[in-house]
């Protein structure tokens, strides 16, 4: 189990044997540059959602969930403000719903596309019940593919 800043042991919300560190770096690196040239929108989408699977439970992954708990604390606040009642789900679930929609053939892929990719793992982490089982479970699923055809392309590391 990877180990946080002060020795820590950080929990890893997904099976460490979907996505290996190696794969996840590689991923991470490959996304950046695609993203920096502005090219295949899509691929550099999935690539960074693969890599926000491998690194969250490492020293970048614990920058992303400080972050994404920021963003859910402020997501809870209006949520209450509006409703009564904070619903951190609701931005675990639009995020996935925004990077599925951004992914569907005939669909273009905006630039937070892979931004979402990367954080999505943390948010459904993040999110308990229904809505966090529902968005875990898609993203182990599209993160196994992805971790297959790594694996077949770049070998295990």
């Amino acid at each position: 189990m990877p180990t946080a800043l002060a020795g820590q042991a950080t929990a890893h919300p997904f099976p460490q044997g979907a996505i290996s560190i190696g794969v996840a770096v590689i991923a991470l690196t490959v996304a950046a540059i695609l993203h920096w040239k502005k090219k295949a929108p899509k691929t550099c989408g999935l690539l960074a959602l693969a890599a926000g699977v491998g690194i969250s439970g490492g020293l970048l992954g614990h920058f992303v969930t400080k972050a994404v708990t920021w963003i859910s604390g402020l997501v809870g606040d209006l949520t209450t403000q509006m409703f009564g009642a904070a619903v951190p789900a609701v931005l675990a679930v639009g995020a996935l719903i925004v990077f599925i929609h951004d992914l569907w053939p005939g669909h273009k892929a905006g630039r937070m596309t892979p931004v979402l990719g990367l954080l999505l793992p943390t948010l459904a982490a993040s999110v308990g019940g229904a809505a966090g089982s529902l968005t875990g479970s898609a993203i182990h699923m599209i993160s196994a593919a992805i971790a297959s055809a790594l694996t077949t392309l770049f070998g295990s590391h």
